[in-house]
């Protein structure tokens, strides 16, 4: 039986190497680099850069924003930065294994996220692609100025991040009344995970925040505030009454359409009536 044994495992060895070795596959993000802009128009600009370093072979990639308090993400693109191509926009998710896929991506929305999915053809090597969107409603108005949240890097990242950088620009003039610019993510002491704050630094109306090593599942979030008068409140809000109005006015369309057509082949039946020669 030993023997029997011994047989089996050698030939199953040969038979199906590939599984042994898609078990070892790992990855890291050697770096997550982030820049916003803060636009007048209350909107706010990202561009997003991920390092990996890939132990094995892979042939997806997946960012999912989470959508709380925010409240649309738009202008969505990907970019290979080691070719410096755009990928190509799928309508439909793709399969990963497919070379036809490489060099595009998918954006999807489910479960209270933005989701965005690129397919590449990787192994054992480093790459880097950078994210770009728009985020609409992330910016909150208040009493004593203007300011927003977000993580950096969500709790959502199964991989271990070897640096985070952040960078945010106000508005022109506005860095002179910073009141807020700070960053918190956990760290782990003696086995237990602390909260850490870490200061930004202001370089006129540009502040950056930057961190070490980052266990998997821990967030980064950076959190900034400025004087009221740099971004156009008013922009923000006649979005969001559009944006509000857009389904009720979809259905009065579609309501009033139905009635159109039904007078239209009502006439048809009724046609023009009697006509007497003369």
């Amino acid at each position: 039986m030993k023997r029997l044994a011994l047989i089996i495992a050698v030939f199953g060895s040969l038979l199906f190497p590939a599984v042994t070795y898609a078990g070892n596959n790992s990855y890291s993000y050697d770096l997550i680099k982030t820049g916003f802009i803060v636009n007048e128009d209350s909107t706010v600009s990202v561009s997003e850069t991920q390092n990996f370093d890939f132990k094995g072979e892979y042939h997806k990639g997946w960012r999912s924003i989470l959508m709380d308090g925010i409240d649309e993400v738009t202008d969505i693109s990907v970019t290979d930065n080691g070719t410096g191509k755009s990928l190509v926009k799928s309508n439909h998710s793709l399969d990963k294994t497919d070379p036809d896929s490489w060099g595009k991506y998918y954006v999807s929305k489910n479960d209270g996220r933005t989701n965005i999915e690129w397919y590449y053809d990787a192994a054992d090597e480093k790459k880097s692609w950078t994210l770009k969107y728009k985020i609409h409603g992330l910016i909150g108005f208040y009493n004593d100025g203007d300011s927003f949240y977000i993580d950096v890097i969500g709790d959502e990242y199964a991989a271990a991040v070897g640096a985070v950088e952040a960078e945010v620009t106000l508005p022109a003039g506005a860095g002179a009344g910073i009141s807020i610019a700070e960053a918190y993510t956990r760290v782990r002491e003696s086995g237990i995970f602390e909260e850490k704050n870490i200061s930004g630094v202001i370089d006129g109306d540009k502040i950056s925040f930057s961190y070490g090593a980052i266990d998997s599942g821990v967030p980064f979030t950076i959190k900034v505030g400025w004087p009221e008068g740099f971004v156009n409140r008013r922009a923000y809000w006649s979005y969001f009454i559009g944006r509000i109005w857009q389904w009720p006015a979809a259905v009065i369309f579609a309501v009033l359409a139905v009635f159109a057509i039904k007078a239209y082949h009502k006439k048809e039946r009724e046609g023009k009536g009697v006509i007497v020669p003369q």
